[in-house]
């Protein structure tokens, strides 16, 4: 059987496949404590002040139907449907 080019170069990284597995993967106290210093300056600037809610009924339907564009959007379709409903094109009668 003869060996090929292919064959040495995969046996030559068997050795950085070694050293890798013989790596300490844990990383080091000091870059955790860096990385939690971080996540604590970022978690603290998403802390926001909460806001009594204010609004009764309108303001829950606005926000349960996507808001205003949504609202414009509904009533365009059913001043569209009375129109059509009330006076309908010549075609359609």
């Amino acid at each position: 059987m003869t060996t090929t080019d292919n064959d040495r170069e995969l046996k030559d990284l068997d050795v950085f496949f070694e050293a890798a597995l013989e790596a300490d993967p844990d990383p080091s106290d000091a870059l955790m404590a860096k990385i939690m210093a971080d996540a604590d300056a970022v978690a603290d600037s998403w802390i926001e002040e909460v806001q009594p809610v204010r609004g009764g009924f309108l303001r829950s339907f606005l926000d349960a139907i996507g808001g205003w564009p949504a609202a414009s959007g509904i009533v365009t379709a059913g001043m569209v449907g009375v129109t059509v409903g009330v006076s309908p094109p010549t075609m359609l009668s």
